[in-house]
């Protein structure tokens, strides 16, 4: 393998994690979203041959490239005579970010692709031309790096997005998505989330979560083993509190896993039992109750057949979506367009298991329907359809107790979290959701 200009000792900090192996397999995820339209979850498992700090520092990269992809192909487009294909165009985009995004070195950066593009025999002619462009792009790339602006989502997402809310809150939310988001973990005990946050060097958010700015490996943190805390976005953690008191209570929790929501009931003193289909899913949430210590009733079933031949006081329904709303912790997301038959598909799906919720609880029995979309035909246009076929009454929200903006209540009753939301401190994942209590 040869040696670049740019062959400086690369004294970053992830210097030990970074090399050929891992930014072969960057490229291969990032090949895996943008030419196979598959997301980064599908193709991590080949990633178990890397040691645990490669695969992390691969897992970042490539998310981190697909967050600025627009960014640094407006860049490359400056010194690039015709784009190479995808490949060598992958690795130059890499380098690139790693440069304006990661604050990674130049010459660190430059010679590392250089000795990727030099491993492969099909990418070695490549070389030089990236040396030469990457170069080019240290020396005055930053101005148009800044002027790009962050990366547009696709129309399938941006559409509906600027039509609810508008053109100024579509480009809050894209402005959202660039920054790599915090940590976010909801404590067991509610009471000892301050302690929680100060012993972790986070803070406490006003719902309750606990945000931690930078993190390491999940399972060495404090509290990880003996079952403080578990990990949960904050927007995630809000729809079980619209539930109001649950201790008592008897709850179904359907597409259960990976079972924050469930947790949260759990720990309130809810009977909570779990529906999943997946065997894998239901198994790793059995080790979550496991470590948190608390107890639950697992059920591996199809959702919408399973009859446990009696009633809940509570439903909920996490329900299967195009998970738009998780963009900023999976930036692949926006580069696979969900096509019109899929969304047609999943907003069957959603009706049918909200129905199915619906069968689970007597009268004035609570339904909690929530959606990390940002997309309201999952969302709202679900729960007004509910509760015109069914006479069902949005549950009035206590915005004070949860510690939430009464601007995020919608028309319909429900709550509309969106990626601006506290964006001055981290912002949030996209969620929908509305508890619907049945007559």
């Amino acid at each position: 393998m040869g040696s670049s200009p740019y062959s400086s000792p690369d004294r970053h900090p992830d210097s030990a994690a970074r090399g050929v192996a891992a930014r072969k397999e960057v490229l291969r995820l990032l090949h895996t979203v943008l030419s196979e339209g598959r997301t980064l979850f599908e193709a991590d498992e080949s990633l178990s041959r890397l040691s645990p700090a490669q695969r992390a520092w691969a897992q970042r990269m490539a998310e981190s490239t697909l967050r600025h992809l627009g960014r640094a192909d407006a860049v490359l487009d400056e010194f690039l005579a015709k784009r190479p294909r995808l490949l060598p165009l992958n690795a130059l985009r890499l380098a690139v970010v790693e440069m304006h995004a990661e604050k990674i070195p130049p010459h660190a950066a430059i010679d590392q692709a250089v000795r990727l593009l030099r491993s492969k025999a099909s990418t070695s002619h490549w070389a030089g031309m990236a040396n030469g462009v990457l170069r080019n792009v240290a020396r005055n790339g930053g101005g148009s790096w800044q002027a790009s602006g962050p990366q547009r989502l696709p129309p399938w997402i941006a559409d509906p997005v600027r039509i609810a809310w508008g053109e100024k809150v579509l480009a809050a939310i894209e402005e959202a998505h660039e920054r790599r988001p915090p940590l976010d973990i909801t404590v067991k005990e509610t009471a000892k989330a301050e302690a929680v946050a100060e012993r972790m060097g986070g803070s406490l958010l006003p719902t309750g979560s606990v945000r931690l700015p930078r993190a390491g490996k999940i399972s060495e943190l404090p509290g990880y083993a003996e079952g403080d805390w578990w990990v949960q976005d904050a927007a995630a953690a809000i729809p079980v509190q619209l539930l109001g008191e649950l201790g008592g209570s008897t709850v179904a929790d359907l597409c259960a896993a990976p079972g924050g929501k469930a947790l949260q009931c759990a720990s309130a003193g809810a009977l909570v039992t779990m529906v999943d289909s997946s065997a894998a899913r239901m198994e790793r949430l059995r080790q979550n109750f496991s470590r948190m210590g608390l107890p639950g009733t697992f059920v591996c079933a199809d959702s919408r057949r399973w009859n446990p031949g009696r009633q809940f006081d509570a439903a909920i329904l996490d329900a299967p979506c195009s998970a738009t709303g998780t963009i900023r912790r999976n930036p692949d997301v926006a580069h696979r367009a969900v096509r019109s038959p899929d969304r047609a598909k999943l907003a069957g799906l959603q009706w049918e298991l909200l129905r199915r919720a619906h069968a689970l609880v007597g009268s004035g029995g609570r339904i909690l329907y929530c959606v990390c979309s940002l997309i309201p035909g999952e969302g709202e246009d679900v729960a007004r359809r509910f509760i015109s076929e069914f006479g069902a009454r949005a549950v009035p929200i206590d915005h004070a107790r949860i510690g939430i903006d009464r601007a995020w209540t919608t028309d319909d009753g429900g709550l509309r979290l969106r990626p601006d939301c506290w964006a001055e401190v981290g912002g949030m994942d996209g969620f929908y959701a509305i508890v619907l209590e049945k007559p």
